[in-house]
């Protein structure tokens, strides 16, 4: 079975960061790669290492322009870790290459440090995810993991794993996701199948779904003078990005009816992080003095902002879909 593993992988169509050996790189992937899908990172890594190709660039960039490029993303943290570490080696170096050297970065877990290890160093040093135990455990024929597990599994492997262990661990990442996925294997295109102690014994895996906690949320877009009053969120989820101001529901329908010359419902839109599903529903109002507004609203830490302005700044994603729904009201307006 030696070699069958990496066979496979090598007819493969290569993922972009195949041949990746710069351990900025690889630790972007990573971090990146968590909590988002191949075909998403498929667009916005590159769009990534295309503006910050180094640990220098991204050091010495803003953090509301880190947050700009991570926009969308989602778990806006990781980005926050990202821009720490390249601070932190710009300062101090590389970390030696050791698993606990590379733990010790941001949001640097055990699985990362070994992918970036293997990789940017060729060190012999399995990076296993829930993917990977889930492979191991399925081809050892077991229903509970054990760190011996590993040991084991690589018996199987040991020639590949030390001669490549780069690609060893990539191998092993695409096998997860288009072979010995979680919900179902498909045994006959599996490479390692033939010492599979679970071989077309697979059964599907109830997917287990989250209690989603659904609220709406209603939202006041005041314009004046052609900017856009836009809050800027101090803590908790998005610390740091924009947003259209929430208000009481009762005021958002008397503003409604009271407004008619003025107001604008745009597009309903959800909103969905972590466990929430938020439904937004914002309501578009031209101002004809500034401080009408900030008395309604109340937000201390406010901005008024341009077109222009807006794209620079980083905005949750439904936000973001809204505001191009204001500006294209707004384009529509001028017209006549």
């Amino acid at each position: 079975m030696n070699n069958n593993l990496l066979q496979w992988f090598n007819r493969l169509d290569p993922l972009p960061w195949r041949w990746d050996k710069d351990p900025y790189a690889i630790m972007v992937l990573e971090l990146m790669s968590h909590q988002t899908t191949l075909a998403v990172m498929l667009k916005r890594y590159p769009l990534w290492m295309e503006k910050f190709p180094s640990f220098e660039a991204l050091a010495r960039a803003s953090e509301e322009a880190v947050f700009l490029a991570w926009e969308g993303l989602g778990y806006y943290r990781r980005a926050l870790y990202l821009h720490k570490n390249a601070k932190k080696i710009m300062l101090d170096g590389l970390p030696v290459p050791t698993i606990v050297a590379w733990r010790s970065l941001w949001g640097v877990g055990e699985y990362s440090a070994a992918a970036i290890l293997s990789r940017a160093y060729d060190l012999p040093i399995l990076a296993i995810d829930v993917n990977v135990k889930r492979i191991i455990m399925r081809f050892l024929g077991k229903s509970f993991w054990d760190k011996k597990d590993a040991e084991t599994f690589l018996t199987y492997f040991h020639g590949d794993f030390v001669q490549n262990p780069a690609d060893f661990n990539q191998a092993l990442i695409r096998l997860g996701q288009l072979i010995c996925t979680k919900r179902v294997s498909y045994c006959r295109d599996c490479p390692i199948a033939h010492h599979c102690a679970s071989k077309y014994m697979l059964r599907l895996e109830s997917k287990n779904k989250k209690d989603i906690i659904r609220q709406d949320r209603y939202i006041l877009l005041g314009t004046f003078e052609d900017k856009f009053f836009l809050e800027k969120i101090d803590s908790g989820i998005g610390k740091d990005f924009y947003r259209i101001p929430e208000i009481q529901e009762n005021i958002w329908h008397e503003l409604r009816a009271s407004q008619l010359d003025d107001a604008t419902l745009l597009k309903v839109r959800k909103h969905h992080y972590t466990k929430y599903q938020d439904t937004l529903y914002p309501l578009l109002i031209v101002f004809t003095d500034e401080d009408d507004i900030v008395n309604i609203l109340q937000k201390e830490n406010f901005s008024w902002l341009s077109k222009e302005e807006i794209k620079e700044k980083p905005l949750l994603s439904a936000y973001r879909r809204i505001m191009e729904d204001a500006l294209a009201w707004q384009e529509r307006r001028d017209l006549f």
